[in-house]
């Protein structure tokens, strides 16, 4: 289902979600992206191109990486 743009349409859905709730105060998205998989399959790219951030430098014997997008993005 890669390249439909249901991910985007997603992490979008989320964060909005994440802005109108009422109780708490949620100011990033994070994430444990795949960094390598099968058929060298990475999602880092993908959460890259949504502004995620990675927090944490590449682990060569850790197949995630962890990422995080503010939800109040500057235009």
């Amino acid at each position: 289902m890669r390249n439909n743009g249901i991910g985007s349409f997603l992490i979008e859905e989320i964060a909005q979600m994440a802005i109108q709730q009422k109780i708490g105060g949620c100011q990033f998205l994070t994430v444990e992206a795949i960094s390598r998989g099968l058929d060298n399959y990475s999602a880092v790219g993908f959460y890259d191109k949504q502004n995620f951030i990675a927090c944490e430098y590449p682990n060569p014997t850790k197949a995630t990486r962890r990422m995080f997008r503010p939800i109040y993005l500057q235009s």
